[in-house]
């Protein structure tokens, strides 16, 4: 959470006016967190600019019977899924 951040990074809130992620955001577990953070950080009008590594979704390309045959047991998020975490 928020409080649980360094006092130097806390210090900044609402002061970045600019915050730039180059294929990164994908390595972050808790999504949902990052963009908490991200959005403190801003300042109004602030721009939050991120290039994101979507993965396509293989399980929805496989049939019921594809995935018995190869015993393919794979979870994976849709588009919509991945974009409505970091939202």
């Amino acid at each position: 959470s928020w409080d649980s951040l360094s006092p130097v990074l806390k210090a900044l809130e609402s002061k970045v006016s600019l915050i730039v992620s180059d294929f990164v955001i994908h390595w972050f577990p808790d999504k949902s967190r990052l963009m908490h953070v991200v959005s403190k950080l801003l300042a109004k009008n602030g721009e939050f600019v991120a290039n994101y590594v979507r993965t396509p979704d293989v399980m929805s390309l496989l049939t019921d019977e594809q995935k018995r045959q190869y015993n393919i047991k794979l979870q994976t998020k849709s588009e919509s899924q991945q974009l409505d975490e970091i939202r």
